[in-house]
């Protein structure tokens, strides 16, 4: 009977959390898109089973050096890193993707990854300062995320991004020799 009960417990506590989670990217996203929000995934099994499914396709493209591009700047260099978001954002087109948070009590969102990439430090604020994007026709995608450097001196950011799968790698990897050239 108490396994019974702690279950039952441990499970209405995961759905408050999901509902107040999914609550606050609702409100956050109507801030920032105003009534273009997207769609919220209000199902917590499916919302989980995205966060997977990206988590999946991005550590099964990391070893392999032709499915993965990785790139890391400095907190200072956000222009520099909205400059080739745009630009990966010209070449890719806009893509229906799932935008994915959470790590506790993971929430999804159906939109176009180009609403993303307009504003991809907005995104990132709505989701402890990360985007984790998933395209819905090929599991592909992108991670943007922030990194805190704790030294004895001071603590720095960086922010490094992945792009894994087709067409997201080429658009990347045209990005990215564009940048240098």
């Amino acid at each position: 009977m108490t396994s019974d009960r702690s279950e039952e417990l441990s499970r209405r506590a995961a759905a408050t959390r999901f509902r107040l989670a999914h609550q606050a990217l609702t409100d956050g996203l109507s801030r920032l898109l105003g009534a273009s929000a997207g769609t919220a995934i209000s199902d917590r099994e499916r919302a989980a089973s995205i966060a997977a499914e990206f988590w999946a396709g991005l550590h099964a493209a990391e070893p392999n050096d032709w499915a993965f591009v990785a790139r890391e700047w400095s907190d200072g260099e956000r222009d520099r890193i909205s400059d080739v978001l745009h630009r990966l954002n010209a070449y890719l087109g806009p893509r229906s993707v799932w935008l994915s948070s959470g790590a506790r009590e993971p929430q999804a969102l159906a939109l176009t990854s180009d609403l993303v990439l307009d504003n991809p430090f907005g995104f990132a604020a709505l989701a402890d300062s990360e985007v984790r994007l998933l395209d819905q026709e090929t599991g592909a995608g992108m991670w943007l995320g922030r990194h805190t450097h704790t030294g004895l001196s001071a603590t720095r950011f960086t922010w490094e991004l992945n792009v894994w799968g087709e067409p997201w790698l080429s658009a990347a990897t045209r990005t990215f020799r564009e940048a240098a050239g």
